[in-house]
């Protein structure tokens, strides 16, 4: 069976991961639709997507979703849709709802005609802090506690529930950090960028943190392996990350080289750093890779230069 003959339902599409999930399923052949939720004006931002189909729906509510979803059945569901991704947005409330109670109730809307897998984007943040320096690997405890990651921890638990009584394949994707062309501009990498670029000082933590860094094109096909491997995933989780250590330190530098900006215009120690963060979160792709093959494509160095080639042409990746 080709590509052409094969449908997916994008949810979540609007995102900064959600637009290069779909840019990918396009370049591969594959009939890609998005679920749009006009309330929130999504379906304006991705009217412009050649190729793309969009099923707009008024809300996320169940008898919308229903109503939307009634009779329609795709081979395989990718769901970015996350509450909190901005910090600005992580009330209780809204995380719940934004997480766990939309999740179960997408399930619920699709359950009279299940995809042959529905792959839900889970994130790094969901494991408990590492006491040592051993890459995480999916077993791994997850933290169920306050806060974005207790949330999406929380919605791939009862995600995962609610698809196993309803009779639905479901795989989680636990994407590690994930950087790129279109990044939300309060992460570190566009701040970097609008900061060096207009020759101001860019004042920082003291960078210590080490991390694990993916670019999102590499992020993007993560999920073409998911599709392509099928239900052999099902019932699972799955890292997606380099398995790389950096350190935030070099991340800045690095980007500082290719913009040609001198290090003493970075300012480590200017802020303090955050007291809830983790010193170490590096994660094992070694399972991911054994199933599906896939394997980051760019290393840092790689998709940093992308990320500034993309900002010099005005490229945000909403495109």
């Amino acid at each position: 069976m080709s590509n052409s003959d094969l449908s997916v339902l994008v949810v979540g599409g609007t995102g900064f991961i959600g637009r290069s999930v779909i840019r990918k399923l396009l370049a591969g052949g594959f009939q890609t639709t998005a679920l749009a939720l006009t309330g929130r004006g999504q379906a304006d931002r991705l009217s412009s997507v050649a190729g793309l189909n969009v099923l707009a729906v008024p809300s996320a509510s169940p008898a919308d979703l229903g109503d939307g979803l009634a009779g329609r059945r795709f081979d395989y569901i990718v769901n970015l849709a996350s509450a909190g991704v901005d910090p600005a947005d992580r009330t209780a409330e809204a995380l719940e709802d934004g997480n766990s109670v939309f999740l179960t109730r997408l399930l619920e809307a699709v359950s009279a005609h299940p995809p042959t897998l529905f792959i839900h984007a889970g994130s790094w943040s969901e494991y408990a802090p590492p006491i040592d320096q051993t890459p995480i690997s999916e077993d791994h405890r997850l933290d169920h506690d306050a806060g974005y990651g207790g949330a999406k921890a929380n919605a791939e638990r009862d995600g995962s529930a609610c698809a196993a009584g309803l009779g639905i394949a479901f795989v989680t994707l636990r994407l590690f950090h994930i950087y790129g062309p279109g990044e939300p501009e309060h992460r570190l990498t566009p701040y970097l960028l609008s900061t060096l670029a207009s020759g101001q000082i860019a004042e920082l933590s003291p960078g210590d943190q080490v991390r694990d860094f993916v670019f999102i094109d590499d992020a993007a096909e993560a999920f073409i392996a998911a599709l392509n491997a099928g239900q052999r995933l099902a019932g699972g989780a799955y890292n997606v990350c380099s398995a790389t250590p950096v350190s935030v330190r070099h991340v800045v530098e690095t980007l500082a080289d290719i913009l040609g900006r001198p290090h003493d215009t970075l300012h480590f120690g200017a802020l303090p750093p955050r007291p809830d963060e983790a010193a170490w979160v590096v994660g094992d792709n070694g399972n991911f890779e054994k199933a599906t093959g896939w394997r980051p494509g760019h290393n840092l160095e790689q998709g940093l230069k992308k990320t500034v080639t993309a900002a010099r042409a005005g490229d945000n990746g909403h495109g």
